[in-house]
């Protein structure tokens, strides 16, 4: 669809059902491969994400993430597309993340 409104030089926008939380992972996810590369490895090591207050473990992350096989391509392709749009509606309001909304 993003494809299409570009062709006929109509504004795009991404709609995403979740908080900012998610989107603040998922550009973690693109700058993270960019920087190294690699899988997460299923651990206690604790991950900081700039749209969390406290640390992650990686072992709470969804399994495709662990496997570049299986999934983790994905993950990657919608934070690729945020760069294609003229923005991004998401669904929350400063009072419900007020840090997930200022990091981003």
């Amino acid at each position: 669809m993003v494809d299409g409104a570009k062709e006929l030089t109509l504004p795009s926008y991404i709609f995403l059902t979740s908080d900012v939380g998610f989107e603040g992972f998922v550009l973690y996810l693109l700058i993270r491969e960019d920087r190294i590369s690699t899988v997460f490895e299923f651990s206690d090591h604790k991950l900081l994400i700039p749209s969390t207050i406290n640390p992650v473990p990686a072992c709470v992350l969804l399994s495709p993430l662990f496997n570049r096989d299986v999934g983790h391509a994905t993950f990657l392709k919608l934070p690729q597309r945020f760069k294609d749009v003229n923005g991004i509606i998401i669904n929350t309001f400063p009072e419900l993340e007020p840090y997930a909304v200022l990091v981003i």
